[in-house]
C-alpha cells in the first residue's frame, strides 16, 4: 500500500490501475507504455511483493517476480516507515512516497508526492536516464524492407529540396517535404487506409 497505483495512474495521466487503501488490491500486473525523451518505455504496476495466505495475492507476487528477472528497473516504493527493498535480480531505485503526508526520506530516495505531483519530474528523468543507459548507442538498424524504401524515399525528397529547392517554386518545395514527411510516418508504421487494404490482400488469400 505504497502508493504504486496511484503512481502509474498520476504518470499515465488517466485511470488505469484500481486505487484502493485496502493493502493487495493489485493482483496482476498493469501495462502502460509511453515516450520519455524519444524512448519508448514500458511502465508495469504489479502486486507488493509481501508474505500472505491469499491464494490469489500469491500468485499475484508470484507474478511480480518474473516481471522483475525481466526488468531494466525496479521502483521500490517506499511510505514513510516502509521497508527497504530486499535483494532482488534487477538495479532498484528506492522511491520514497507520500510526501504530502508527514515523514522522512533517506538521502538515497527521490521523494514524490503522487497526489501533488511533487518530484515526478525527477523521477521521470531518472527513469529516463536508465532507459537510455539500457538501449545504449550506436547505429540504428533497419530492420525492415518496408523501412528501407520509405527511408530511400524521404531521402530523395530532401535531395530535392537541398539540390533543387533554390529553384523551385515554393509550392513544389512544399509538396516534397509533405513526401518527405509522409514517408518518415510510414517508418513509424503510419499508413493510409488504402495502402492498408492494398497489403492485406496481397499477402493473403481470402476466399469464401
Amino acid at each position: 500500500n505504497a502508493g504504486k497505483s496511484t503512481l502509474l495512474n498520476a504518470l499515465a495521466r488517466r485511470d488505469v490501475a484500481i486505487v484502493s487503501e485496502v493493502p493487495g488490491t493489485t493482483r496482476d500486473a498493469i501495462e502502460v507504455r509511453c515516450d520519455l525523451g524519444g524512448l519508448p518505455v514500458l511502465l508495469v504496476d504489479t502486486a507488493g511483493l509481501r508474505e500472505t495466505n491469499d491464494a490469489i495475492e500469491v500468485e499475484g507476487v508470484a507474478r511480480s517476480r518474473r516481471r522483475i528477472e525481466q526488468a531494466d528497473l525496479v521502483l521500490w516504493l517506499r511510505e514513510p516507515g516502509g521497508d527497504a527493498p530486499p535483494p532482488l535480480s534487477a538495479p532498484v531505485r528506492v522511491v520514497a512516497t507520500k510526501r504530502d503526508q508527514p515523514g522522512d526520506a533517506t538521502g538515497e530516495d527521490i521523494a514524490i508526492s503522487a497526489r501533488t505531483g511533487e518530484g515526478l519530474d525527477r523521477l521521470l528523468a531518472e527513469i529516463e536516464r536508465n532507459a537510455a543507459a539500457s538501449l545504449g548507442s550506436g547505429d540504428a538498424l533497419v530492420t525492415r524492407e518496408r523501412q528501407r524504401l520509405a527511408l530511400e524515399a524521404c531521402e530523395r525528397q530532401l535531395d530535392r529540396v537541398v539540390t533543387h529547392g533554390g529553384t523551385l517554386p515554393a509550392e513544389l518545395v512544399a509538396e516534397d517535404l509533405r513526401l518527405a514527411v509522409r514517408a518518415l510516418g510510414e517508418v513509424a508504421g503510419r499508413v493510409g487506409v488504402e495502402e492498408m487494404l492494398d497489403r492485406l490482400f496481397a499477402g493473403f488469400c481470402i476466399g469464401k
